[in-house]
């Protein structure tokens, strides 16, 4: 008869599933390697947790999730560094931690973030390179040509402080790229330039890396995101299901993110009373005290011009104490003065 576990070894079983830590009794050997049970029966061990080709980690959707963020990534940076901004994801990889952190090996900065209320946090590392071309541009620097200097040194305090200021934006747009799924308060706690300081879980723990290309203007980098997958197992469900929602707004829904933008711009508005032809040497002549005969009547109509374009035609008036101009015409497109 087969023997029953123990309510300490079911416990401690349940406690290896929970975090992805599996001692094994077999030995150190590979995990299809054979061997034999009490009965002399040839058995192939099986790791739970990692079955070939990272199939137990995968997240449904995910990549959906992840093309949000990286449409929001791309509109954040362009807002704070005024360029053309892309972002596009390279690749989405279901890896150890230890792996995936010698993939994004060397870096240039590590940010380390607060997922709550997710069990734990996520990581997201910038390049060697990009960093200093972020900084350079957020300072004003670099013109209209951008040219990479190989910077073989760590960021400084300053050079931090500053980084933060990018790196909380992208958190911001985590949170957004993962809201229809769940409400995430994402922070970030700190930046490291060591990867042996950022071990959130185990060496041997699940994580989905998920990895970006990133170009300014003509400079191109790369940021990688780590998330475990002890935090994203809870949303799987959810993810399957609502994931479809998460896609960056196409479209027409286009036309009323482009209007809104519009419609909060500032513009130049005069009104003009009226337009005189001078000879340049009476120009050169004025003095003070000298009168302009603008050949119009004291009630004329005058023209009001926005960015130097005749848009409409108004009076001349007084509105609590102050001069103002009422609109009388709206000049049409194409249309000549004076018709609306």
């Amino acid at each position: 008869m087969e023997r029953i576990l123990s309510k300490e070894e079911i416990s401690e079983l349940l406690a290896a599933v929970k975090h992805g830590e599996f001692p094994s009794e077999l030995g150190d050997g590979d995990d299809d390697s054979v061997s034999l049970d009490q009965e002399g029966r040839s058995v192939s061990k099986l790791n739970l947790m990692r079955l070939p080709g990272g199939a137990s980690w995968k997240i449904p959707n995910f990549d959906i999730v992840m093309d949000a963020f990286g449409h929001n990534l791309a509109t954040s940076l362009s807002n704070r560094l005024q360029r053309s901004v892309n972002v596009q994801t390279s690749s989405i990889d279901y890896l150890q931690f230890e792996q995936a952190l010698a993939r994004v090996t060397p870096c240039g900065a590590i940010g380390i973030l607060d997922l709550d209320p997710l069990k734990a946090g996520g990581l997201l590392i910038v390049d060697e390179k990009l960093p200093f071309i972020v900084l350079e541009m957020q300072l004003g620097g670099g013109g209209t040509e951008v040219k990479v200097v190989e910077m073989n040194r760590a960021l400084t305090p300053i050079e931090t402080n500053l980084l933060k200021i990018v790196l909380a934006d992208s958190c911001n747009d985590l949170k957004k790229a993962l809201s229809p799924i769940e409400e995430i308060a994402v922070a970030l706690l700190k930046i490291e330039n060591n990867p042996r300081m950022v071990s959130i879980v185990p060496p041997e723990a699940g994580v989905v890396l998920a990895r970006f290309s990133v170009n300014i203007d003509e400079v191109s980098g790369a940021v990688a995101l780590i998330i475990p997958h002890i935090s994203l197992e809870p949303l799987c469900e959810r993810m399957r299901d609502a994931a479809i929602s998460v896609m960056p707004q196409r479209g027409s829904n286009w036309q009323d993110v482009i209007q809104q933008g519009v419609f909060g711009l500032r513009t130049n508005v005069s009104g003009q009373i009226a337009e005189v032809s001078l000879r340049l040497r009476d120009l050169l002549n004025f003095q003070v005290g000298d009168v302009i005969e603008l050949g119009c009547t004291q009630n004329s109509q005058v023209k009001i011009m926005v960015e130097g374009q005749h848009k409409f035609t108004g009076q001349v008036g007084v509105r609590e104490g102050k001069k103002a101009v009422r609109i009388s015409e709206i000049i049409l497109e194409g249309a000549d003065d004076g018709h609306h």
